[in-house]
């Protein structure tokens, strides 16, 4: 307290430590540090429990009796350590992943725009084993001593694990660290689901069904344990190959792609085919139809008109037959020049000029052009 004194003195350019509250200070500094540190040990009594939380309290290290569990709100109990309190956020829903680690300052693919196979964006991804029902039925066919590769391939992915305390007083006794224990039996059970499922199924349509399967066998294993937890939600998102084979898979899905697009080119242009086949060969029918009727009509029309003819003649053999054969001429001449020479009984010689005659049209539209 004398060094405290000098400082203050010289500090404030009067004696401080003469005055009668530094005094009253240096003589009751003990006795105050004392009501403090009681104030503060007292004030362990008071418990405030937030929204979102439920406590558990113990008293001298075992359960409290009567109230073991802590509501939201304000309770009064022993000060520390008779009783202690721990809080546990069983009104919140927490979450972790299997399968991968995210990055420190991200949260995974969230923080990308552009998720692509052949970049990883974790900070670190595990190969997950899941089944290949086409392999397994391909070595099925395989000749005896064969050596078949494994029906199992390669995936990573990202499950997210929605949960929430329900038992707040068996999730905290039961297990040492329940939240470790939980997460491995995730894991578990994450490895155990993808080894009974084919693998282009899982990657693609397969995702819900799975996602439903493993929330169910995740909250049966936890109620196993008695952790004293509700899985609400298992996602499956980020499903792909290992990064190091993301391209040669995605070369053999180009591939078949490419393989599936040629095999619809030719199926579409064998059905183009076989249309224009069949409409050429209905055409051809059809045609073969019409001339059929057709001859069929002329046939029948000239026997009526025969017919017709027997009738006409049988009724004037004399005059028919010259009428016919005027029919025949005037049909046959119709477009002939014609020259009719009147005089029969004349001693004249006729010359006849049959030479085209040029139109006069043509003749008044040309010009000739005079001689220089």
């Amino acid at each position: 307290f004398t060094t405290a004194a000098h400082a203050l003195d010289y500090q404030f350019g009067f004696k401080v430590s003469e005055t009668w509250f530094y005094q009253f200070l240096q003589k009751a500094f003990l006795w105050l540090m004392l009501i403090q540190a009681g104030l503060l040990w007292l004030s362990t009594s008071f418990v405030f429990i937030e929204p979102e939380e439920q406590a558990l309290l113990e008293h001298y290290g075992e359960p409290a009796t009567g109230r073991p569990v802590l509501d939201p709100g304000w309770h009064l109990k022993w000060p520390w350590p008779v009783d202690s309190v721990y809080r546990f956020q069983t009104h919140r829903v927490q979450t972790f992943t299997v399968g991968v680690v995210a990055k420190a300052d991200e949260h995974g693919a969230a923080a990308e725009n552009t998720i692509v196979w052949t970049k990883s964006h974790y900070k670190e991804e595990f190969n997950l084993p899941v089944a290949n029902k086409e392999q397994d039925s391909a070595s099925n066919t395989n000749a005896a001593g064969e050596k078949a590769a494994p029906p199992a391939n390669l995936v990573t992915a990202s499950v997210p694990v929605q949960y929430q305390i329900k038992d707040v007083v068996a999730w905290a006794r039961n297990h040492a660290n329940p939240n470790e224990l939980l997460e491995r039996i995730a894991t578990r059970e994450v490895v155990r689901h993808l080894v009974s499922v084919d693998f282009f199924e899982f990657m693609s349509v397969g995702r819900q069904k799975s996602a439903e399967h493993l929330r169910a066998n995740i909250q049966k294993a936890a109620d196993a344990e008695q952790l004293g937890v509700s899985i609400l939600f298992v996602g499956l998102q980020d499903v792909h190959p290992p990064v190091s084979v993301a391209e040669a898979f995605e070369a053999v899905i180009g591939a078949e792609q490419t393989r599936e697009a040629k095999i619809l080119t030719a199926q579409g242009e064998a059905a183009k085919t076989n249309a224009l086949a069949v409409a050429e060969a209905q055409k051809v029918q059809d045609t073969a139809k019409s001339f059929q009727v057709r001859r069929v009509a002329e046939a029948g029309a000239i026997a009526g008109q025969f017919q017709h003819q027997i009738a006409a003649w049988e009724a004037a053999p004399t005059v028919y037959p010259q009428r016919i054969y005027l029919q025949t001429f005037a049909k046959s001449v119709g477009k002939s020049r014609k020259y009719i020479i009147a005089t029969t009984n004349a001693n004249e010689m006729v010359q006849l000029n049959l030479e085209d005659k040029i139109r006069e049209d043509l003749l008044s539209n040309l010009e000739i052009q005079p001689k220089k």
